[in-house]
């Protein structure tokens, strides 16, 4: 295993993606899988661990992945805690004593999807809590359990961890991989645009297309990869380059997008649309109807720039 890399995806162990949506619970939802991975790979003597912590279906400050790992959350009477989001505000301490020493040993970058802070009305809990089925009062539970869990992990770092860029990514993972166990938080999206070289494909380029799960106000001001997508194609150095994004569905705030650069927005939520033998649209018949529509509209725009300039499209 020498020289090799672990790469983790957090939404393939504890995503939104893999749970149903009348059963999203980030009260008690744990990243236990994702720490456990993590298990797996020291277990296996890599020492070079790549995390990819976007899509996560838990709030839990990233407890669970600890706990994985040897490290115990203690409340007032000193009784071990399993690490879920409910249980954020009743630690009083956390014993790194049981902690595996091989995380030290492993370089551990973790690859973010926004650069959230931990708590505040711009965190972890506010931001996507919602998304991942929390109500008004499971939200307020939450931030106050974040508050408390901020609190430890600052101290345990020895800094104001909890304010730092990516802290508030996948419900506290972020913070908790920072505080407790050394790693790098780096932005994830501008590592994967910059590996592909996306800045030099862009100079011959007419149209990009991107998508989202859920586009919302998080999508163009927290780092998300379809803002960095848009951000650059504003940027470019020949010119702005305009975007069209296919959304699962519209959020609370989508229309932020728009002051980024000039971009076009398809859903693949709209009413009446054709069902399929079981009297719905699955999301595959969603998705393609939502396709259909934007490239319906890229036709037509193209054969309006060509008539007007004589310049069909490039890529």
């Amino acid at each position: 295993t020498a020289g090799a890399a672990a790469v983790i995806e957090m939404a393939r162990a504890s995503g939104l993606a893999l749970m149903d949506e009348n059963a999203l619970d980030p009260l008690a939802a744990t990243s236990r899988g994702t720490g456990e991975l993590i298990a797996s790979a020291l277990n296996e003597g890599i020492r070079n661990i790549l995390i990819g912590i976007g899509g996560s279906a838990t709030n839990d400050g990233g407890m669970g992945a600890a706990a994985a790992l040897g490290v115990k959350f203690l409340d007032a009477d000193a009784n071990e805690l399993s690490g879920c989001g409910r249980e954020l505000a009743l630690v009083r301490k956390i014993d790194l004593s049981g902690l595996r020493s091989d995380v030290f040993e492993a370089k551990i970058t973790v690859m973010c999807d926004v650069d959230n802070p931990l708590t505040g009305k711009n965190g972890a809990t506010y931001t996507y809590g919602p998304q991942k089925g929390a109500d008004a009062e499971a939200l307020n539970t939450l931030e106050d359990g974040m508050k408390n869990i901020a609190a430890l992990y600052d101290a345990a770092a020895g800094r104001k961890v909890s304010a730092e860029c990516g802290a508030g990514a996948a419900g506290g993972m972020g913070a908790m991989l920072s505080a407790l166990l050394g790693a790098e938080l780096t932005h994830g999206s501008a590592a994967v645009l910059n590996a592909v070289g996306f800045d030099a494909l862009l100079g011959d380029t007419d149209l990009v297309i991107t998508g989202e799960g859920q586009l919302d106000a998080s999508s163009a001001d927290n780092g998300k990869a379809v803002g960095e997508v848009v951000k650059r194609c504003a940027a470019n150095s020949g010119g702005a380059v305009p975007v069209f994004i296919v959304a699962g569905r519209l959020g609370r705030g989508y229309e932020h997008i728009y002051e980024l650069a000039n971009a076009g927005v398809f859903s693949t939520i709209v009413t009446d649309e054709q069902p399929n033998a079981d009297g719905d649209c699955d999301a595959e018949t969603r998705l393609r109807l939502a396709s259909e529509r934007m490239f319906r509209c890229i036709a037509s725009s193209f054969s309006v720039n060509s008539q007007s300039s004589g310049r069909g499209m490039r890529r």
